[in-house]
């Protein structure tokens, strides 16, 4: 075939898809407008970025009438830029402003979307679906206002990640977007004066990962030790779920009302669509050591600096594996 054809070939084969692609959309946003979901039916799992939660959403995703409602909180997701929520809003659990309860209810039950947020959603199992699952990542200082807020039948599932894991996986991924000006960020979002109180401590640190540590600690410190997220959230730790998929996902769908058939089709070695550098290994433990084994002795000692800055004590820099469970 000569170079012409072949190109004119290329054109519409690219024509045919975007016009799948804005047929599939068309569909999926008709179906969602006649759609009647409960907010107490919804599944949630609440993450860091880079902390799992896509392949754990691959998993979940494989339940019966279910369907997928990616990120809303996401810059391309659904939040009306007047309620400047930025990077991990915080909103506290007692607030009871209605504006944020109105949002949230339209955002569990589908009501709103974006091209974004239907990415994981799927024609074919749209029509038959009596449930979202709702995959927040930078909503973890939402959690507890969540669940003072909104009653849910199945507990929403709460992901942690080694934050050293977690830290160096966002850097992989995202450092191209803060332009190489990673220490001098801090971060914008709702009610951030948790930033401004280490912010003297941040800018002491010393490299990019210390400093991508810090912030993971900020977020997450004070929502692990909240009573009510341990006691109305199932928690979930990345390594268990990595080094025993079989029994961790069997108590996980337990928790969410599911039998373990579902378990026997999964395939728990595939790595997830957001493994954008191919970086992840089908060998349990070289996936947990990989990041931790490439640290230097000096950099494990400032990690575990900063973790004793923050009190922390979830996790050290000696493994991959939590110290105790929450």
């Amino acid at each position: 075939m000569s170079q012409p054809l072949v190109s004119i070939k290329i054109f519409f084969l690219n024509a045919l898809k975007s016009v799948k692609k804005r047929f599939r959309l068309l569909f999926i946003k008709s179906v969602l407008f006649y759609k009647k979901y409960k907010v107490k039916d919804s599944i949630i799992i609440f993450s860091e970025k880079r902390g799992g939660s896509t392949w754990l959403l691959e998993v979940i995703s494989n339940l019966p009438k279910t369907t997928v409602n990616w990120e809303p909180l996401n810059g391309l997701g659904v939040v009306p830029k007047d309620f400047n929520f930025g990077e991990n809003p915080h909103i506290p659990f007692d607030n009871d402003d209605s504006k944020y309860i109105k949002l949230f209810d339209k955002i569990l039950t589908f009501k709103i979307s974006s091209n974004y947020t239907l990415s994981y959603c799927r024609a074919k199992t749209l029509l038959a679906s009596n449930k979202v699952i709702t995959k927040f990542v930078g909503a973890n200082m939402i959690s507890e206002w969540l669940l003072y807020n909104f009653n849910f039948n199945t507990k929403p599932i709460f992901l942690i990640r080694n934050p050293i894991d977690c830290c160096i996986s966002q850097l992989l991924a995202f450092k191209r977007h803060y332009k190489g000006r990673i220490k001098s960020r801090l971060p914008l979002s709702l009610n951030n004066k948790r930033f401004l109180k280490h912010q003297k401590y941040l800018s002491s640190l010393e490299d990019d990962l210390e400093y991508q540590i810090g912030l993971w600690l900020i977020n997450n410190m004070e929502v692990i030790k909240s009573e009510r997220v341990r006691e109305d959230c199932t928690i979930v730790y990345y390594e268990e779920l990595i080094i025993n998929p079989d029994q961790e996902f069997k108590k996980l769908f337990d928790n969410l009302g599911y039998n373990e058939e579902i378990i026997k089709k999964i395939d728990f070695k595939r790595p997830s669509d957001s493994d954008f550098k191919g970086g992840f290994d089908p060998d349990p433990n070289k996936q947990l050591f990989k990041n931790l084994d490439r640290l230097s002795a000096n950099t494990k000692i400032k990690i575990q600096n900063i973790y004793d800055y923050f009190n922390f004590k979830l996790y050290d820099v000696t493994s991959p594996f939590p110290r105790k469970r929450l």
